[in-house]
């Protein structure tokens, strides 16, 4: 489990845009995907979007990852530091 906060609310990072393709004259959307940090909080389990966050350009301006120790019953929140 990787826990990711931003500074901003509403942080949201695109992983695949919208776009429209015409297929047979017809155009269709393709809805793109997005991460949302509710509350400037994300949990995921998903590696695949663990991996995208790490490495993404805003990845330690925008947002941090956040690592969790637990101590006794109390966690502790320590920021990756690069």
């Amino acid at each position: 489990m990787a826990k990711f906060i931003s500074k901003y609310n509403n942080y949201q990072v695109l992983v695949k845009p919208t776009y429209m393709e015409v297929k047979n004259g017809i155009p269709i959307l393709n809805r793109g995907e997005k991460i949302v940090f509710e509350n400037g909080e994300y949990v995921t389990e998903d590696k695949k979007t663990i991996d995208f966050l790490r490495k993404h350009k805003a990845n330690g301006i925008d947002f941090i990852e956040v690592k969790l120790e637990e101590r006794g019953k109390q966690a502790v929140v320590k920021p990756e530091v690069k």
